[in-house]
């Protein structure tokens, strides 16, 4: 596991490939998976720098990012609502969550449930990395107060 921050304020395509040149440089060969937080062009810098890597959006920045988008009065509602997804404990049941956060919320915040239907959240590459079995997913952040 490698965490890393960049500290440019360069959030584009050039910059990330500069940046992880210099991991390939100083010996990283492989990575499975990238978690980010959606900065502009990471991902396709991934995939170029290391092919065959996964690369997942942050839950904590798609909820965070998701509610900014929710009006005040609603966002405990709609956090549940998506708690639901990203703590299922299978796909099945995340799919399931989903829509029901589309039937519950589709109408009033369809940017939201856009993202969530469009993003891998809902079949994290991390649950086939870290899950022991289709039952047993416990997510490793403390999600309280989301």
């Amino acid at each position: 596991m490698l965490g890393f921050t960049f500290l440019s304020h360069l959030s584009h395509l050039t910059s990330h490939i500069s940046h992880l040149s210099h991991f390939k440089s100083r010996g990283l060969k492989r990575v499975d998976l990238f978690i980010a937080d959606g900065l502009r062009g990471l991902e396709e810098a991934v995939f170029r720098k290391f092919p065959g890597s996964r690369f997942q959006l942050c839950v904590l920045h798609a909820v965070k990012g998701s509610l900014k988008k929710v009006r005040k009065k609603d966002r405990e509602a709609v956090a549940e609502s998506l708690k639901a997804i990203y703590r299922a404990s299978n796909r099945e049941k995340a799919r399931q969550a989903l829509i029901e956060l589309k039937e519950k919320w589709g109408k009033m915040y369809p940017e939201v449930v856009k993202r969530w239907e469009e993003s891998l959240i809902i079949s994290p590459p991390l649950w086939t990395i870290l899950r022991k079995s289709e039952d047993s997913y416990a997510p490793p952040i403390n999600w309280k107060g989301l």
